[in-house]
């Protein structure tokens, strides 16, 4: 007896679950990509100017203030 693999190939997907998978691909690699940049900046200020640091705990401290549902996020 002859086990056969059963796989989906792009052909055999309908339109809306290419066009699907492309959207899912383009917003994995812009995320890819922000999060990237957000390690560069904060190396980046961290290394050259490290005094920015307070302004940013200010901005962080005021987000938690004013957006609750993101306190239990922070804590």
């Amino acid at each position: 007896m002859e086990v056969q693999k059963i796989t989906a190939t792009r052909s055999s997907l309908p339109a809306a679950a290419q066009y699907a998978r492309l959207g899912f691909s383009i917003l994995n690699v812009l995320f890819a990509i922000c999060i990237a940049l957000q390690v560069f900046l904060a190396g980046f200020a961290l290394f050259v100017d490290s005094s920015q640091w307070g302004s940013f705990r200010k901005k962080s401290d005021l987000r938690q203030r004013h957006i609750p549902s993101s306190r239990w996020a922070y804590s």
